[in-house]
């Protein structure tokens, strides 16, 4: 479903719980979508994008599940209005907002600091964010140093690649969440590859020192016929 140009794209509050806002594209609204007072609910799978104020705002809202979203373009990628702990929020791609997250409380002390989980432990991974600078050294598909949001949330596994895109691995295409998985095989499969390699050329050495130690006889045989 498209949701544009609305006041919210979708707006839940007064305590609604268990909802599941999936599979919407949710665009050019002033906010992208609103929870107020609402818990235990989950947004997944939405293309969230070009909305002027956040794509994602959370008023007063804790324990929700906030995954596989493309969260783009958004003045605000995600906006913590006030006191809004223990959401998990990972496998999100937040690409090309002008401001990926922003807490009430950085320019208002007189609010807590709204603290939630970035990531889905290793090697499952965080987001996926278009700011992150670090590297990959072992090529498992996640960042080698975390994505620090403020003091108290940091994405510790930071996703090299945008979540559900794929990366080159030995020519084949990968889902980026397999690579961690993967890598104890390939690692494997490297080693039993060069060890046959090592065997085929000892076997051809062989060969060839029994071809040049039977060269003589050949030669001789032929006179013991007579």
């Amino acid at each position: 479903m498209e949701i544009r140009e609305f006041e919210f794209g979708v707006f839940l509050n007064s305590g609604s719980s268990n909802n599941t806002i999936s599979g919407n594209k949710i665009t050019e609204n002033a906010q992208g979508i609103l929870l107020e007072f609402s818990s235990d609910n989950t947004i997944n799978g939405n293309n969230i994008t070009i909305n002027y104020g956040a794509g994602i705002e959370l008023d007063y809202s804790s324990n929700n599940t906030i995954i596989g979203n493309n969260i783009t373009n958004n003045d605000i990628g995600i906006l913590f209005y006030v006191s809004s702990f223990d959401n998990a929020i990972y496998h999100n791609n937040f690409i090309g907002n002008t401001q990926q997250v922003y807490d009430y409380s950085w320019d208002h002390q007189e609010y807590s600091n709204s603290i939630n989980s970035w990531d889905d432990g290793y090697p499952s991974g965080g987001n996926y964010w278009s700011n992150y600078t670090g590297v990959d050294s072992n090529h498992d598909g996640i960042g080698d140093t975390t994505h620090v949001i403020d003091a108290n949330n940091t994405d510790r596994y930071p996703l090299m690649y945008p979540w559900g895109k794929s990366s080159p691995v030995g020519g084949i295409n990968i889902p980026v969440n397999k690579l961690a998985l993967l890598a104890p095989y390939i690692a494997l499969a490297s080693t039993i590859l060069v060890a046959t390699a090592a065997t085929a050329i000892y076997v051809k050495r062989v060969k060839r020192r029994k071809k040049k130690q039977l060269t003589p006889l050949r030669l001789i045989s032929p006179l013991f016929l007579y």
